[in-house]
């Protein structure tokens, strides 16, 4: 059986939540394209699973550490997608 949107997100945050980076390739596209303001930590355009993982997962981490996630919603609110 597949899985929702909703599954993957929720996935994610439990990820997120957990601390372990390791799995996070296995939610992410492998062509995922992430597109950070300048100006913010690590900001810029990284382009495909390597990047993301290479040079903002692994440098943002630890800013990310402090914050928590709650993975009991059912309702998310909507995001813009290209």
């Amino acid at each position: 059986m597949a899985s929702s949107n909703i599954d993957t997100v929720k996935h994610f945050y439990k990820i997120f939540a957990s601390g372990d980076t390791s799995t996070l390739p296995d939610v992410l596209d492998k062509d995922i394209e992430m597109v950070m303001m300048k100006g913010w930590p690590y900001g810029g355009c990284y382009q495909g699973i390597k990047s993301a993982m290479e040079y903002f997962f692994a440098n943002v981490w630890e800013l990310l550490k402090p914050f928590t996630s709650i993975t009991t919603s059912t309702s998310f609110a909507p995001v813009s997608i290209r």
